[in-house]
């Protein structure tokens, strides 16, 4: 089924916003969007994206470089989403409107998507849909995400009933939303051919960054089958599940993903002035978390890691930390992160202190700050994946990557 455009809406009372229009034509894709008159007139409408997309009249295109606008694009599935979505659709060829229109309504943020004015809708196999969210338990999904990441299609059981939820969440990852606790969560699973035990390696880290007193979401660890599963409340949904309008960092500063000699903190520190409710905290909490990030090397920082919130004021404020696992090092070496400080890639506590000012911090400040989370990280870091049940093979494997930068 072709999809040429879609109808946006937004923010759980679903408002509609305006028109998403697509040209399929491989690298020469391009998009356009144009806002409703009716949305203009609000007096608390919100720009789709804070760079691309000005509230203002008439069609506005895409940028060169650009297939969609990367504040939409935020709305739409990654590699594990979108590997789903290619079971589910094995036969039709699947468009950036496709995505967005399958993803449905636990995508990340506040937008939504329909055929019409009528209201957000979701597409399958057998055309538009209203919404109708099923959450699977946890061992369902386990099962379903096991079958489907080894192309087991047993097409009348845990196999099709994953391939049938699909999951609109983004990052490589296996994983599923689901109500844990009365809330809604996004489940991280282990598959056979895993390394290690990434679901219990991620939340022993997160744990650890919320004993050196980064904000966190709320996040517990079950088991399905025997299996660890790592569980995120969803930070951008409020107490009665209703979404928050979020922005990648991606979006908010204007860099597209071609664009690598612009994948630098000082674009984000930057972006935190400009957009930020309280810039001073937001870059204190930047810097924690770079400061974190080269402690347990975690070198995949890159600008879809890092998001933004808005706070229907016309401001933002940096999201809660999401998606730090520290990669192995064999040599305990200095690593490289994925954007760039002063001093180029080095993650080392020189680099990220000879940057300081990017974070409006003082010298002095930046390595107390540094040297007090260093202390927390290399005392406590075995603790915690030992209360994770990470296998002793596993902490032994990870040992250089915690030792002091």
């Amino acid at each position: 089924m072709k999809i040429d455009k879609l109808y946006i809406f937004l923010n759980g009372k679903w408002i509609p916003c305006g028109v998403l229009g697509h040209t399929e034509a491989g690298g020469d894709s391009s998009s356009e969007f144009a806002y409703s008159k009716k949305y203009l007139e609000l007096k608390d409408s919100v720009s789709l994206d804070v760079h691309a997309l000005p509230l203002a009249k008439g069609k506005i295109p895409t940028a060169d470089g650009y297939i969609m606008f990367s504040g939409i694009r935020d709305a739409s599935p990654d590699g594990w989403g979108r590997y789903v979505m290619s079971k589910k659709f094995p036969s039709s060829p699947l468009s950036e409107l496709h995505y967005l229109a399958a993803a449905g309504p636990d995508r990340v943020g506040a937008l939504a998507f329909g055929p019409d004015t009528n209201g957000p809708q979701i597409w399958t196999p057998e055309g538009w849909i209203d919404y109708d969210i099923k959450y699977l338990d946890l061992q369902v999904n386990s099962e379903g995400i096991e079958r489907v990441a080894n192309n087991d299609a047993d097409k009348t059981g845990a196999y099709q009933a994953v391939v049938n939820n699909g999951t609109g969440s983004g990052g490589a990852r296996p994983k599923a939303n689901v109500i844990w606790n009365d809330r809604l969560h996004l489940a991280k699973f282990s598959i056979s051919t895993d390394p290690y035990n990434m679901p219990a390696l991620e939340y022993a880290t997160m744990m650890l960054a919320k004993n050196c007193g980064l904000d966190i979401p709320n996040i517990y660890l079950s088991k399905a089958l025997e299996r660890e599963v790592f569980l995120i409340e969803r930070f951008d949904r409020d107490k009665e599940n209703n979404p928050y309008h979020f922005a990648s960092a991606l979006t908010m500063t204007n860099i597209a993903e071609s664009e690598y000699d612009r994948f630098r903190y000082r674009e984000l520190c930057e972006t935190i002035q400009k957009y930020s409710d309280d810039h001073k905290r937001d870059l204190l909490k930047l810097y924690k978390r770079v400061a974190f990030n080269i402690m347990v090397n975690n070198n995949d920082d890159h600008l879809r890691n890092y998001g933004f919130m808005y706070n229907y004021d016309g401001s933002w404020k940096l999201s809660p930390h999401y998606d730090v696992v520290p990669a192995t090092n064999s040599t305990g070496g200095a690593c490289s992160l994925s954007l760039s400080l002063e001093g180029g890639k080095e993650a080392s506590r020189s680099n990220l202190v000879n940057s300081c000012r990017m974070f409006q911090l003082e010298q002095k400040e930046a390595e107390e700050v540094f040297d007090e989370m260093q202390s927390i990280v290399t005392g406590q870091w075995k603790q915690c994946f030992k209360d994770a049940s990470l296998s002793d093979d596993d902490i032994s494997r990870f040992e250089f990557s915690f030792i002091e930068k």
